[in-house]
This record gives C-alpha cells, structure tokens and sequence, in this order.
C-alpha cells in the first residue's frame, strides 16, 4: 500500500490529538471530585459539562445552594475559555490549618483554615492555576497566571447559579443609598458586593472580590435568572500575577456571617505583611452640615471632647473641602483646596497636641480628575492620619 505525504500528515495530527486527549482524560480522572470544608460542612463538587466547560457545584449541609458554577478567563484575541477540561494537566490537594494576628481586628487572633485544590491548566505559553479555597463559612476561587508574553486578559468572570431562588440586594454604587433589593430572576447590574437572602430558609451569602491587587477596576456584579455573575474589566498586561479572589460566605444567622470575615483576611493578607504603623482607635465624627461648622475653632471643640473622652481620631465627613457642604459629587470640587473657614494646617497642629489624629472623608468623585495619590500624599504630608 502506497501512502501520500498528506495521509502521512493526517496520521500523525491524528496521533498527537490523540495523545493530547489522552493526556488530559488522565488528567481528568485523577482530578478530585469533590473538595470539603475543614468541618465537612460545605461540600464543592466538580463536573465536567464538556470538553470546553469545567463546572461545578456547591452544597451545606448536604442541600445543594449553586448547583452550577464555572471560571472563565480568556487572553487577547481568543475568545476560549483557558480554565477547561482540554487544558488540564495537573491537580495538587493541600491544607492549612493556621492563624491569623492583627492588633486591628475585633479579635486579635482568627483561624487560617482551608482546603485548597490547585488545577494546572496549559494553554500555550500560558500556565493558569485555578485555585479552590473551602472554607468552614464559604469557598474562593482565584487563579495564578504565568503569562511570558503578556497578553492582556480580555475577560475574567466567575458565575454561580442559585438553585434555591432568593432575594439578592445590590450595591448602589450611584450614590451613597446603600442596598437594593432585588428578586433573583430580575436583570441588574452593579459594583460588587451582593448580599443574598433565601427565601425558603435561613441562610445569607456574600458574593465579592478580594486581593484586587493587579486589576485596574473593582468587580461588577451582575444577576440574570438567578444567576450572579462577578467580572473585572480594564485588565492590565502583566507576565506573573494571580487575578482577584471571588468568594462566597454563607451563614444561617448574623453572628455567624460576622464570623466569616475571616475568610477575606486569609485571602488578602500578602505573607509576612506587616501592620504595625497601623493605630486602632475611636473615632468621633465633628458634627457639620454647613460650610460654617467647618471653621478651625468648632472642630478644635470636637478635638477637646475626643481627648476628655479618651478616643484617638476626629473624622472631618462631607463639606470640609472644595466647594463645601451638598457639593460633593461635583465635579469642580477641587480636593486639594480646604473651605475658606478651615486653617487645615492648625487643626492638624492643635488635634496632635491634644494626642487626636485628624481622619479626612472623600467622595469618590474626588479622583475623577486628580490622581488618587498626589491626594493622598499630599494631605499625609501634612499630618492626616487617614
């Protein structure tokens, strides 16, 4: 039998194809198929949809509250997702059982408690690691990226959807009105974070970032059909770094939920940071609602009180710069400029005297058109504590 280059050719893309799927249904089938909690309460199950899609799903207490979730990440021009199953090449399971100190928190030492599992993916050049995180109080999901030719991420979301329809309440990131409440099948989009009530039993979840140290925006919050999605935008192109965290704490009363704050701790915290310029303390808020009660000699009168009453900071809230009180959200309001009745420098001066540090509130329309950092630097120069 005679053979052609081109059969040639088939045979041997054939033989690599082949080899590739081998490689990765390997790999697939020695990937967990389920990680727990420490406690064993929360149970995160994968499935694979396909050949393209990793998934999966979450339950507490053995009564499934996301019953399909996935990561997406993709990388300049192609649209792919690069967390899926063809990409699969590796999969490690660790643990830690540790704590957490700050002299900042409302305890003083937290547990540092979670099951990890690392999923290697390689697409290309490319290396992602998917990070799964179970926690007593929820679960995170982050990825770590080595990128030699740094292409930029065009999109990176995690989506979950909820099984057990409930009320979702978005942030309003418009105005400082807090909360909306919206029900789960209902289209909105918003900054994180969401909070999620059921309607069936107790149970509240939080849904928001965490470590958003590379990414240039916060994290959208978007809901549909009782699905949530959280996504980044304005990615920068950086060859070594690991995405935001998405993460989840559940909870069947308040205190609880309190409780699982651990959980953004423990995914923020960077090893070995150290915290110890930071001072803890009260804070007294000086009482304005006109440019007026920002003159040097009222706030001093709220210096004098935090003092006899033995609190460390004084919070100068909305109207002590700019164009002053109610004008807030306008764009011309310079941050750099003090309201005429505000000797800044001398209430600085007085308040360390009397053992008080001067805390300083902006609005976020504030940076619009000046750098966030000469703000900031400017006014630590001068003796603001915050």
């Amino acid at each position: 039998m005679t053979t052609t280059p081109n059969t040639d050719m088939t045979r041997i893309i054939l033989t690599i194809l082949s080899l590739i799927i081998g490689i990765n249904s390997t790999a697939y089938s020695q990937l967990p198929k389920s990680v727990k909690s420490p406690d064993g309460k929360t149970t995160l199950t994968i499935s694979k949809a396909n050949d393209t899609t990793l998934t999966f799903s979450v339950s507490r207490l053995q009564k499934t509250y996301i019953d399909s979730a996935s990561v997406f990440i993709s990388f300049g021009d192609s649209p792919h997702n690069a967390i899926s199953p063809i990409y699969l090449t590796n999969t490690k399971l660790t643990s830690r059982r540790d704590t957490m100190r700050s002299a900042v928190w409302e305890r003083a030492i937290q547990p540092d408690h979670y099951n990890e599992l690392s999923i290697t993916f390689r697409d290309g050049k490319n290396s992602n690691i998917l990070k799964i995180r179970m926690y007593n109080e929820g679960f995170a999901t982050g990825i770590e990226i080595s990128n030699p030719d740094k292409q930029n991420v065009t999109d990176y979301h995690t989506t979950y959807h909820w099984t057990n329809p409930g009320i979702f309440h978005i942030f309003d990131h418009s105005t400082e009105k807090g909360y909306n409440t919206i029900m789960g099948k209902d289209y909105v989009t918003a900054l994180s974070p969401m909070l999620t009530v059921s309607i069936t039993d107790t149970l509240i979840a939080f849904t928001h970032e965490a470590a958003n140290y590379e990414f240039f925006s916060r994290a959208k919050t978007s809901t549909n059909n009782f699905s949530v999605t959280i996504s980044q935008y304005g990615l920068y192109q950086i060859g070594n770094y690991s995405t935001p965290w998405h993460y989840v704490v559940f909870a069947d009363n308040p205190n609880d939920f309190i409780e699982g704050k651990y959980i953004v701790r423990s995914l923020t915290l960077k090893p070995n940071a150290k915290y110890n310029w930071v001072k803890p303390g009260k804070v007294f808020r000086h009482p304005a609602n006109k440019d007026s009660d920002f003159a040097t000699a009222e706030i001093k009168k709220s210096i004098d009180f935090a003092a006899l009453m033995k609190f460390q900071y004084v919070l100068l809230d909305n109207g002590w710069y700019g164009m002053g009180y109610n004008n807030e959200f306008d764009q011309y309001s310079d941050p750099m400029q003090t309201v005429p009745p505000l000797d800044l420098p001398e209430t600085i001066k007085y308040a360390k005297q009397k053992g008080i540090g001067i805390l300083l509130y902006f609005n976020k329309t504030a940076f619009s058109d000046n750098s966030s950092d000469s703000v900031l630097t400017y006014y630590s120069k001068m003796g603001v504590k915050g």
